[in-house]
């Protein structure tokens, strides 16, 4: 039994949007008395939606969608029913047309809607729409599969394009941050590009596609007259171009997974929401099976078409780890994209005679034919105020410190801490009263071990296991139940680590009753306790030590050189109305 009474089912009417609205098609209900403010709220919902690149059904689908049925009974039946059946035959004939299987117990997807804290900086609320793929109309294992020659297709175009900058995972943008201390980059920062989805052209997918493949097919010089790729089915690195010799793979030809791209874009675009049945026109749906492939196609191909636009940054150096570089008179400047965050690392600081940031934006806005600001633009056209590009950042879920020395330091910083470690909105965990009891170790311990290619040295652990200590005390929990589960998560997610969790759960126990306390205080705190209790030989400290006449190859210890940077760091976070304990005279 629900706790609350059944809705009625209200007589459903068709609703047309003015024509500056793309002609949006929608349907909600008639509210009866005593319910107009459930139908307020409806309406308020189907105008927060036309705000999107959704423009529901055209004109010409109009004649598809039938009218409204009365059953003899006097019980109305929602049009909804007969428009969700219209469009489901409309790709149901799309499939038969090109004579694929489809999914028996296939769906339209659910438009849902997630708010970006972010803007609330900005003074304005941002809704973005995802959408929900539950049931997809072609089998999942087509998709799979296509999906994953989509990558293997874009992973050997990254590997020829010279000036790619593109990051197909996390992991690798990781390696690029560890990589720019090769370099000795000072300065970071991040630009995003605004609304890539929603202003990318599926037509223009096509074409890319199209050319790229081509370009792909002369540059490797490829002979066979269609391309063939072959997907392991338990290794996606040992997916391949050409035909595999073994059992354990599928095959799909370059044709195919083209097909199954355009159909999803152009003709699979039908979305459910608000009570209505909306079309997709002119965009990529975030969310879908080759949503983020295809926009990093567009990316890729858009900076090698218009690679000459990077000259203004330098000229181009490809490092032995495979990363872009430009050095130009002021020093050198190297990129990282990952998808629509962009990274920007230099040796040279960003002033008016000089200005990177803005340079960067403007080129990639030109090449990519999207919008591309940092923090300090509030608008395209807006010039950079140079005070986003400096020794750190937060972007990706993580703090990018850079040294004076040009070394870094990365740490954890979830999204739902602002930058001085409270909560931006309510507590992003569940409940203390409804989490059962493996819910707050799992969480632990997936964070501390995604973590692991970031936070490779010992304080960048101790600091990312801080940022889940003081949220999960800041959602409620008690700090018995927090102290268990860190425990856990130390020894399950840290175990790979060079350095010895032993001493990381001694710091755990150390710190545990001074929680939760401000950003500036966990690095103070993380330097003191590191200056007190680890291991030194001069500027590098390391967890263990082992004595050299036992050590068969020279090893003794996994040694750290980033303590200046968080000593630094720490000293410009603190807010100048604050002042942290004296830890280095405490018992820490």
């Amino acid at each position: 039994m629900l706790p609350w009474p059944r809705p009625q089912l209200f007589a459903m009417r068709l609703f047309c949007a003015p024509r500056n609205r793309r002609s949006l098609w929608c349907l909600r209900a008639r509210p009866r008395r005593g319910e107009r403010a459930a139908g307020l709220l409806a309406f308020g919902s189907v105008s927060l939606l036309s705000g999107f690149c959704w423009p529901a059904l055209r004109a010409d689908h109009r004649a598809r969608m039938g009218r409204i049925c009365f059953l003899p009974n006097n019980i109305p039946v929602p049009l909804c029913v007969c428009v969700c059946v219209c469009a489901m035959a409309f790709v149901s004939a799309e499939l038969d047309a090109r004579g694929w299987d489809r999914n028996t117990a296939g769906q339209l997807p659910l438009l849902y809607l997630l708010g970006k804290f972010k803007s609330l900086a900005k003074g304005k609320w941002l809704w973005r729409g995802i959408t929900s793929l539950p049931q997809p109309l072609l089998p999942k294992k087509s998709l799979r599969i296509a999906a994953r020659a989509n990558t293997a297709f874009l992973r050997l175009l990254c590997q020829e394009v010279p000036c790619c900058f593109l990051a197909q995972s996390i992991s690798e943008v990781s390696q690029w941050f560890h990589w720019l201390d090769t370099i000795n980059a000072r300065f970071i920062s991040e630009v995003d590009c605004k609304d890539q989805f929603n202003n990318i052209c599926p037509t223009d997918i096509e074409s890319h596609l199209t050319a790229a493949s081509k370009w792909l097919a002369k540059r490797r010089k490829w002979r066979m007259t269609d391309i063939e790729w072959s997907i392991h089915k338990d290794s996606k690195m040992l997916n391949r171009a050409g035909r595999a010799k073994a059992t354990k793979f599928w095959y799909i030809t370059h044709a195919q997974m083209s097909d199954t791209i355009t159909f999803e874009m152009h003709c699979n675009n039908f979305i459910r929401a608000v009570g209505g049945l909306w079309c997709r026109h002119g965009c990529i749906p975030m969310g879908g099976s080759f949503s983020a492939q295809v926009a990093d196609l567009h990316s890729l191909w858009q900076v090698y078409s218009n690679r000459h636009l990077l000259r203004r940054l330098g000229s181009l150096t490809v490092s032995e780890a495979g990363f872009p570089y430009w050095e130009s008179p002021q020093g050198i400047t190297a990129l990282c994209q990952f998808r629509d965050n962009i990274l920007i690392a230099t040796t040279y600081p960003d002033t008016a005679s000089h200005p990177i940031v803005s340079t960067v934006c403007n080129l990639l806005g030109e090449a990519w034919n999207l919008d591309v600001l940092c923090e300090c633009m509030s608008g395209p056209g807006d010039p950079c105020k140079h005070h986003c590009h400096s020794a750190s950042t937060t972007a990706l879920g993580f703090d990018m410190i850079r040294g004076k020395t040009g070394k870094g330091l990365a740490y954890l910083h979830p999204s739902a801490l602002s930058s001085t470690w409270s909560l931006k909105s309510a507590p992003p965990l569940l409940s203390p009263a409804s989490a059962y009891p493996a819910y707050l170790p799992g969480i632990m311990t997936g964070a501390l071990s995604n973590a692991r290619p970031w936070a490779t040295t010992w304080a960048g652990e101790l600091l990312s296991l801080s940022a889940w200590l003081q949220i999960a005390l800041l959602s409620g929990y008690a700090l018995p139940q927090v102290t268990r589960a860190a425990h856990s998560a130390v020894t399950r997610g840290l175990s790979t680590s060079p350095n010895d969790h032993t001493a990381t759960t001694r710091y755990l126990y150390t710190v545990r009753h001074l929680l939760p306390m401000p950003h500036c205080c966990h690095l103070t705190l993380c330097a003191a306790w590191l200056r007190r209790h680890a291991h030194w030989a001069g500027d590098s400290y390391s967890s263990w030590h082992l004595d050299p006449s036992l050590s068969p190859d020279g090893t003794t210890g996994f040694w750290c050189g980033d303590w200046e940077i968080l000593h630094l760091h720490a000293a410009k976070v603190k807010p100048s109305n604050h002042d942290c304990p004296p830890w280095e005279t405490m018992c820490v």
